[in-house]
């Protein structure tokens, strides 16, 4: 016949259970780096468009940044929670601003509408705050 797991064991085993659950939540939390990274280059991306970047230096960039968002939206398993599906979506209009930004050009130089710019800011805005909604709700 065993004993019972003394006092300390028992509060050791339930220390080792904390720490793995508060990691496995920091995993949960971090595991939307590669969209945060994805975002942040989108932000840059519009920034560059802004200052009349040269025009296929930034559709070479863009199809990249393309290539990168399939990636991300790829690795995702099968079940993927609504927030997330959002996101994607939203950072898939991202993609696709910038793709029109990349044939605003003259003279091998960009040079974007207003309104095209305003609304790629206001996407990017809305993939932000909808990554930091997922983010809180992971923690």
């Amino acid at each position: 016949m065993s004993r019972p797991p003394s006092r300390g064991r028992r509060l050791w085993l339930a220390a080792l259970v904390c720490l793995g659950a508060s990691g496995w939540a920091r995993a949960a939390a971090g595991s939307r780096v590669a969209e945060r990274r994805w975002i942040e280059r989108s932000a840059r991306l519009a920034d560059a468009a802004r200052h009349h970047a040269a025009a296929a230096d930034f559709h070479r960039d863009v199809e990249a940044h393309r290539d990168k968002l399939r990636q991300i939206v790829r690795s995702e398993s099968g079940k993927t929670a609504q927030p997330v599906i959002r996101l994607h979506r939203t950072m898939i209009l991202v993609n696709a601003l910038l793709h029109a930004a990349a044939e605003c050009q003259q003279g091998g130089r960009l040079v974007c509408p207003a309104d095209l710019m305003r609304q790629l800011d206001g996407q990017i805005a809305e993939a932000f705050a909808q990554l930091d909604a997922i983010e809180k709700a992971s923690r």
